[in-house]
């Protein structure tokens, strides 16, 4: 089985740490009205996401698995409006 990540669902959040806002994240400048949150809540916290290996294969991972990883670095910054996608 392939542990290279092919694709990966994002969550998005409004700041670096896991205690951030995970529900009202702006839309940044995509243009559209209103908030965004993750697909994969667990109430306000999100539960984790689907990864899509090279080999084709497809696993859950759960968001304290990612959230962040690798623990000393933060989520990537979009650069907009305090927006960080987790993955």
């Amino acid at each position: 089985m392939s542990s290279t990540e092919l694709v990966a669902d994002a969550v998005p959040s409004n700041g670096d740490s896991v205690a951030a806002n995970f529900m009202t994240v702006p839309t940044t400048s995509m243009g559209l009205a209103g908030y965004i949150h993750g697909g994969h809540m667990n109430k306000n916290v999100p539960a984790g996401d689907n990864v899509l290996f090279l080999d084709g294969h497809a696993q859950w991972r759960n968001f304290l698995d990612f959230a962040p990883h690798p623990p000393q670095k933060a989520p990537y910054d979009t650069g907009n409006q305090n927006v960080y996608f987790w993955f």
